[in-house]
Formats: structure tokens, C-alpha cells, sequence
């Protein structure tokens, strides 16, 4: 529930995290800057699945906010045992071989 409303949809069947990834992305008003990358297949329960939509949306639009402007903003997910579950803006992956990397910040979860 967010300020005394009730959500618009609630899944009552496992969703794709990528499905709730998206939802995410679209509650931010500069998604024009946001990239989805490998976001690993999994399934997320559906009584959860816009709470979760909500609170990426809070991360992806901390990760615009602190950005440099114009600059994209990556989202990748993967499962928590490899690596473990994160939520960070940085650069990822490194730059291989010393090559400099594309500026751009990461959301991983």
C-alpha cells in the first residue's frame, strides 16, 4: 500500500522477476535511461510481487538520482548464490584488460 492506496494488481501466481523488473522500471519517470541486462530466469511469488515491483523502483530511481545526468543506468539480477544478493550502483562488470569501461551506473540485485 503505498499512501493509503491499494496497488493497483495483485498477482496471485508466481511471476518472472523480469516481468516485476519491468514493472519496476516503469514507475520511474526516467526510464528512458534505464538498460535491463541479464536478468537470470526466476520466479517470484505473486502476494510479494508489487511490493518487490515498488522497492526496485525506489533503487532504480536512487541509482538516476545519483547518476551523472544523460548516463544510463544498468539492471541486472542473479541468483543470491552467485554473487551474493547486492543492491549497489557501481561499475560492472570491470573493464576487461584494462580497458575503460562504458560510464554507466549498475543496479545489481
Amino acid at each position: 500500500m503505498l499512501a493509503g492506496v491499494e496497488p493497483p494488481r495483485e498477482w496471485g501466481a508466481p511471476v518472472p522477476l523480469v516481468d516485476v523488473v519491468r514493472a519496476a522500471v516503469g514507475e520511474v519517470e526516467a526510464y528512458q535511461r534505464v538498460l535491463l541486462q541479464r536478468i537470470e530466469p526466476a520466479m517470484i511469488a505473486g502476494s510479494t510481487a508489487t511490493d518487490l515491483a515498488h522497492l526496485l523502483a525506489e533503487l532504480v530511481e536512487n541509482g538516476l538520482a545519483f547518476s551523472p545526468p544523460g548516463l544510463p543506468v544498468e539492471v541486472r539480477g542473479w541468483p543470491a548464490s552467485w554473487p551474493p544478493a547486492t543492491a549497489s550502483a557501481s561499475r560492472w562488470p570491470p573493464p576487461a584488460n584494462g580497458a575503460p569501461s562504458p560510464p554507466s551506473t549498475s543496479l545489481a540485485f
